[in-house]
């Protein structure tokens, strides 16, 4: 795969990738000042929708650019079937880089079976439709938290109380 320099203009920033995990204020100042003293490190591209130039993964580091006043940044373009196959690989090459908060567990919930549970009246509408033990295991793999985590997760977004780690 190549990494292409970019007009920062051409891209396009869009939710539901833009609000997968929140940019804190204390990161994106970190980022910012990192990148304005060394530069945008190339070997971290941003990642773009190559059919729509929209940013799936790299948020922080465009806002960072921005912030600075970088005309070009560096950017990969990879090819996606749909939006929720864009969607579940910005989550995970994020996921992957952090440690979620209650809110991000709460919101990638939600999201991941929004997607899944559409996917699967796609596929087959008579498939019987997975156990809540069974989707909190899928899950919990996906999140890479526990299955118990995930279920505690899901009593928040059902009853409103607080999750407990």
């Amino acid at each position: 795969m190549k990494t292409n320099l970019i007009n920062i203009s051409e891209l396009n920033i869009q939710d539901p990738f833009a609000s997968l995990f929140p940019i804190g204020n204390d990161t994106l100042d970190s980022i910012r000042q990192d990148m304005d003293k060394n530069g945008f490190d190339p070997v971290f591209p941003i990642i773009v929708w190559e059919e729509k130039n929209v940013v799936v993964d790299g948020h922080t580091r465009f806002a960072s650019a921005k912030a600075i006043g970088l005309k070009e940044v560096p950017v990969l373009f990879k090819k996606f079937e749909n939006e929720d196959d864009a969607i579940l690989y910005g989550f995970h090459a994020q996921r992957n880089r952090r440690n979620m908060s209650d809110d991000d567990i709460l919101r990638c919930l939600e999201l991941l079976d929004t997607i899944h549970e559409a996917s699967q009246k796609k596929a087959d509408p008579d498939i019987p439709k997975p156990t809540r033990k069974e989707t909190n295991e899928l899950r919990s793999k996906e999140l890479s938290i526990s299955p118990n985590k995930v279920d505690k997760a899901r009593k928040v977004m059902e009853h409103g109380v607080k999750l407990k780690s």
